[in-house]
């Protein structure tokens, strides 16, 4: 039998009911469980997990791809070496233990419409058994590709390839949307990189070839101590800071000359001045940057890390005009756009400890309209500070 009738088959599981956690197996795209959008000459990775369990009897495993590519490219199975068109159970075996066994590297997927499968029936026989068929999922739209240039990022997502920090200086990734009135009333448009020791200095780098175009000085005037925000750039449209860091390096710091453009402002008890200066200073991945913790700035127990992508769908919200700056319009996951291998790995990995529900990296746009869900703003007030509005969003944990 050729599998269209796996297609159909699933289709049918899904049509018909919810399908139980009965094995739980996982298939991720690029180290991710959400969909998956690439182009033609980014590197997709394909990769199935598995946590064990009984009984301990054979089991049927399945592993398909449906296409929108033309017949017979339509479908394609795993046959537990390599991918086939031919009708094939990838393996006959039981409910074995499966860390993220990659079935699939490599660059030039056509463009269209793909969905992965994999699929695990009790009955080890060769033979699709709905009946007692568990699978997972995951969607992947693959895109011509459009080359970068000095005047746009092309359409690649892949931009990152380095660790801001060294994988044993932070403890886990809080995910974006986090709340922490009176300072973060609203839910926060980046993440916090949460150090194992705020009290020691870990370097900082750049995690792809940017340009920084921000530097930021940042003075607590009530309790003291002074922190740094780069602002940079690896490409026109996409824009990304770090803030939080207690020292910039020395290139960066002769940068600093001038008063620049500064303003106070409130957050929860303490009174802050922000002078912004412009600058141009291009650097490559991995270049140390600065560092994080040790005491020398606000005692900051993370890194934020945002990110910005002008070529992203705009986030709704209520009222348009409340808003602070229109970067709020185009806030992304920055480990979303990493090439994927174990460093993006590693990255996701680290949400793992504070977030288990998709999208593992949050969530900020939570406005409802005709509801009272979302943010609400104090006529009169300044928008720059958050002390004087209320939110009423879902947790980001």
């Amino acid at each position: 039998m050729r599998l269209r009738s796996l297609q159909l088959l699933f289709a049918l599981v899904i049509g018909s009911f919810s399908v139980p956690t009965l094995y739980p197996q996982t298939i991720e795209a690029n180290n991710s469980q959400s969909p998956q959008t690439i182009t033609s000459t980014d590197i997709l990775s394909i990769a199935i997990s598995h946590t064990g369990g009984s009984p301990p009897d054979d089991h049927d495993w399945w592993i398909a791809v449906v296409t929108s590519l033309p017949s017979p490219n339509d479908i394609y199975y795993y046959d537990g070496t390599s991918w086939t068109t031919e009708f094939s159970v990838a393996y006959q075996q039981p409910l074995t233990e499966i860390n993220s066994l990659e079935l699939l590297n490599g660059s030039g997927v056509p463009p269209g419409n793909y969905v992965f499968y994999f699929g695990i029936d009790s009955i080890a026989n060769g033979v699709l058994d709905t009946d007692s068929l568990v699978y997972d999922s995951i969607s992947v739209v693959s895109e011509a590709a459009t080359a970068a240039n000095e005047q746009n990022c092309g359409n690649s997502r892949q931009i990152f390839s380095v660790d801001p920090l060294p994988s044993d200086a932070y403890s886990q990734i809080d995910p974006l949307g986090a709340t922490n009135p009176s300072g973060h009333t609203f839910p926060t448009v980046h993440t916090y990189m949460m150090l194992q020791d705020s009290s020691q200095a870990r370097e900082v780098n750049a995690p792809a070839d940017i340009t920084i175009s921000n530097i930021s000085v940042v003075e607590n005037l009530t309790a003291g101590g002074t922190d740094y925000s780069l602002n940079f750039a690896p490409c026109p449209e996409v824009t990304g800071y770090f803030d939080h860091l207690s020292a910039v390096n020395e290139t960066l710091q002769n940068q600093l000359t001038g008063a620049g453009n500064c303003q106070q402002y409130v957050a929860g008890t303490d009174e802050y001045r922000f002078c912004c200066h412009s600058v141009s200073v291009e650097v490559a991945a991995g270049t140390l940057l600065g560092s994080a913790g040790g005491g020398m700035g606000q005692n900051s127990a993370a890194l934020d890390f945002g990110l910005r992508d002008s070529r992203s769908t705009p986030l709704w919200y209520a009222n348009l005009e409340r808003l602070v700056n229109s970067d709020q319009l185009h806030v992304v996951c920055p480990y979303d756009y990493y090439v994927p291998g174990p460093v993006k790995a590693g990255l996701v990995a680290k949400f793992g400890v504070a977030r288990q529900d998709l999208p593992i990296c949050g969530s900020v746009a939570h406005d409802v309209a005709d509801t009272a869900q979302g943010r609400w703003y104090l006529l009169g007030s300044s928008d720059f500070g958050e002390a004087d509005h209320l939110a009423l969003v879902p947790s980001n944990k």
